[in-house]
């Protein structure tokens, strides 16, 4: 309420463009829809964090995100071959990134030593219940009323089956969250995490590299593969109305006929009468 009065609003007041404006559990709203709302930075923080995105183009800050070093509490919890796969992980990622073109996603995670047996829908179920419960729990500012999880893939190996004739997990995967903020609170959570579900397997979950080239030429795959869908479509309906136009001419060629075909049998009904 003093924010309103602050600002000289009412609670409940209408402003322009017939919008509503009120207090509620979510804080400031209008028609509905929260605002996400924060203190100002200064020119002088500004500049500092333009300089700091300017030199971290390609999120290099996450790539210790889920990485636990000898001084973290939780790593003489770790076994030692998972101590050796997390440092060998960074050493493979930090080798990429001095390809320029690799990046680390803000809302992709690579998730390691999940159970054998899972699949896609089980692995996406898994992180969408965690990034629900999260969102409730810790309230942190989002975009979206709720979390979405745009992909989630178990890789597979494409020569070796299980019995049930399925490809077999190379238990690993991604799981795509579409706001950043799900993304680092769920690996937060779930990194060096166990539970049945997991198989009471400790999850190793780290932000993914993205190819920059990878992904420029999917990106313009999609675009053609949209061009080509509408256009296919324009030349089925095209095709469509031509088959249509044919119908209606066919129609009325054969309306066309019946009628001569009555007129003719009226003329020689009307001759063959007698006068």
């Amino acid at each position: 309420m003093n924010v309103l009065k602050k600002h000289g609003l009412d609670h409940n007041k209408q402003i322009k463009g017939n919008k509503k404006v009120t207090m509620s559990k979510q804080g400031l709203t209008i028609d509905g829809r929260p605002l996400l709302i924060s203190r100002a930075i200064s020119k002088k923080d500004v500049k500092n964090l333009e300089r700091k995105n300017k030199e971290d183009k390609r999120n290099l800050y996450l790539l210790k995100e889920g990485y636990i070093s000898e001084e973290d509490s939780d790593f003489d919890s770790l076994s030692k071959i998972e101590k050796e796969r997390r440092k060998t992980s960074l050493q493979q990622r930090k080798k990429k990134l001095e390809n320029p073109n690799f990046s680390v996603s803000r809302v992709r995670l690579s998730v390691q030593n999940i159970p054998a047996n899972m699949d896609n829908k089980q692995f996406k179920a898994l992180f969408h219940k965690a990034a629900i419960a999260l969102r409730k729990k810790q309230k942190y500012a989002c975009r979206h009323g709720i979390p979405k999880i745009t992909q989630a893939k178990v890789v597979t190996d494409k020569q070796r089956v299980d019995k049930n004739g399925k490809l077999k997990s190379r238990q690993f995967g991604f799981i795509q969250f579409r706001e950043h903020q799900d993304a680092l609170a769920v690996l937060r959570k779930m990194n060096n995490h166990s539970s049945e579900k997991t198989g009471n397997r400790k999850l190793q979950i780290e932000f993914a590299l993205e190819n920059e080239r990878v992904l420029h030429n999917r990106k313009e795959r999609t675009k053609s593969s949209r061009k080509g869908n509408k256009n296919s479509k324009k030349k089925k309906e095209s095709e469509k109305e031509v088959d249509n136009k044919q119908d209606r001419r066919g129609k009325k060629r054969k309306q066309q006929e019946r009628f001569f075909k009555k007129l003719k049998r009226k003329k020689e009904k009307a001759a063959a009468a007698p006068e």
